[in-house]
């Protein structure tokens, strides 16, 4: 964004104060949105040095036009404001200003306690922290408060490209941010501090977008796909899906993940199951088959059942391998032999990622890429790199390893990642609490893998699967709401967002 601002007002010409402008206009009128119908609240605006101050001005003053009480506390002295802010100082002269110091901030603390909703201008995206002094006291005092607060463009307290934040930091309601999103909305700890995300367009010439060349791409609706159908399908035209799952106690998740293949539109999906779990499977599934695989009456996968799997594997479309299969040493082998022997499309997932261990060089021969299914711990643990770098550097760490070894990654998560070998990184736009429940991946993988058995390329079925994942979590969320939903509910909803999303595309 940055760069951005600098092609438009050096290289185009397009006036600083203009876009400043448009982007108070734009948070304002979320706020108009937001309250539309209800008495008008009163309106604290709090503003700082720089654009983001200049940006509050312009907010206050769109609010007064429209018959808001509106009053602005100003961090510093209006003599010290320079520039573009200085100019929408002058503009927003008619609304009081009561300027905050280490004297009256106890008193200024109490008068924002009686304003409904509060703006925080305070600092931008330029914000290197940690915060001090004065402006450190009345954010810290603002949080206690427990204000609804509306960020401009990033909660003053956050640095915009690292995500990290050293408190104290706004915690806002909503963020209504300028042009496009910033990195550290999908960042955690940040993502936490910034509420509902609201973007608004700030006059930006559109051709900007690729001088710009940004290295993140948030996925949209435009980047969900499907495979063709045609009235005369017949299953097998539908794709054809082996799933190897499953062990004692774990049986659920190849449940879901072959449920989830089903609902988006498998033709026929068969899962390798150990042999003495087979009857509890033929109970649990109705649609799909299983396909009992000797296991000595141990309830996990062995080495020895590889040579049966992989000539099973022979008629499929694509193979899916870990849900549910258990940390059992035999299973392990079991997984190498096949990962070695599958020359298809392939996902793994789960145990599977556990096993795969020191064999990545498993992934890097293979006709095309492999997709790879990991939460952070299991990401931090198959790539040998520390937990918390994962979390602080998630698509960076993500997208190098995607690189090296050939795969497709998806780094589950609030705002997963997707990452190709070609370096590209793309950020899902859901980030949703429901999904915090063992079974939530195992879905994710049949769709995907189902995907894959339709013909879709790795690429394709991992942005899809993954955008239709997010998009049924946030139907689950509007029907269950975030604490009661459970995996099995993404399943029963598929078709829905498939219906939904499918009618988007034409």
């Amino acid at each position: 964004m940055r760069e951005l601002d600098r092609l438009a007002i050096e290289e185009r010409g397009v006036p600083g104060l203009e876009l400043m402008e448009n982007a108070g206009r734009g948070v304002a009128g979320v706020i108009q949105r937001d309250t539309v119908g209800r008495v008008l609240p009163t309106v604290a605006i709090l503003i700082g040095k720089g654009n983001n101050g200049g940006d509050g001005l312009v907010v206050a003053r769109y609010l007064k036009k429209s018959g808001y009480r509106v009053k602005i506390f100003s961090l510093i002295e209006k003599k010290e404001f320079r520039g573009d802010p200085a100019v929408n100082l002058r503009r927003a002269a008619g609304i009081t200003l009561e300027l905050v110091s280490g004297r009256n901030l106890k008193a200024v603390l109490g008068k924002l306690a009686s304003y409904e909703l509060v703006v925080d201008g305070i600092f931008g995206t330029g914000f290197k922290g940690p915060m001090k002094g004065l402006a450190a006291s009345l954010v810290d005092g603002l949080n206690g408060l427990a204000k609804k607060v509306y960020a401009i463009d990033i909660p003053s307290g956050i640095m915009a490209d690292l995500g990290s934040v050293r408190e104290p930091a706004v915690r806002a309601f909503c963020t209504v941010t300028l042009g496009l999103p910033k990195r550290a909305f999908f960042l955690s700890p940040a993502m936490d501090y910034c509420g509902r995300l609201e973007v608004v367009d700030i006059g930006l010439p559109e051709e900007l977008d690729k001088a710009a060349s940004p290295s993140l791409e948030l996925m949209e609706a435009r980047h969900f796909s499907l495979p063709p159908r045609r009235p005369s399908m017949h299953k097998g035209d539908a794709g054809r899906l082996l799933t190897v799952a499953a062990s004692r106690g774990l049986t659920g998740a190849a449940a879901l993940c072959a449920r989830a293949a089903s609902r988006c539109g498998t033709g026929l999906v068969e899962v390798a199951v150990p042999a003495s779990l087979n009857d509890i499977f033929e109970v649990k599934l109705t649609e799909e088959m299983t396909f009992p695989v000797s296991d000595a009456g141990k309830g996990y996968h062995a080495g020895s059942g590889a040579r049966t799997i992989l000539k099973r594997s022979a008629g499929v479309d694509a193979l899916a391998i870990g849900p549910g299969l258990g940390r059992a040493a035999g299973t392990g082998s079991l997984l190498r032999q096949v990962v070695k022997g599958y020359p298809g499309p392939l996902v793994i997932d789960a145990d599977g990622l556990y096993h795969l261990g020191t064999s990545l060089r498993l992934l890097e021969n293979r006709a095309e890429p492999a997709v790879l299914t990991p939460h952070a711990g299991e990401f931090a643990r198959l790539f040998q790199v520390p937990l918390r770098r994962v979390i602080e550097s998630r698509w960076q760490v993500a997208s190098r390893f995607s690189v090296e070894h050939k795969a497709i990654i998806i780094l589950k998560g609030a705002y997963t990642a997707v990452c190709d070998p070609e370096g590209s990184t793309y950020l899902s736009p859901f980030a949703n609490s429901g999904l915090a429940k063992g079974g939530s991946g195992d879905v994710l993988c049949g769709i995907i893998a189902g995907l894959r058995a339709q013909g879709l390329s790795p690429l394709q079925a991992a942005l899809s699967g993954v955008y239709l994942h997010g998009f049924c979590g946030e139907l689950a969320r509007g029907k269950y709401g975030e604490r009661g939903m459970c995996p099995s509910d993404l399943v029963e909803l598929l078709p829905q967002g498939l219906v939904s999303l499918e009618s988007s595309l034409f």
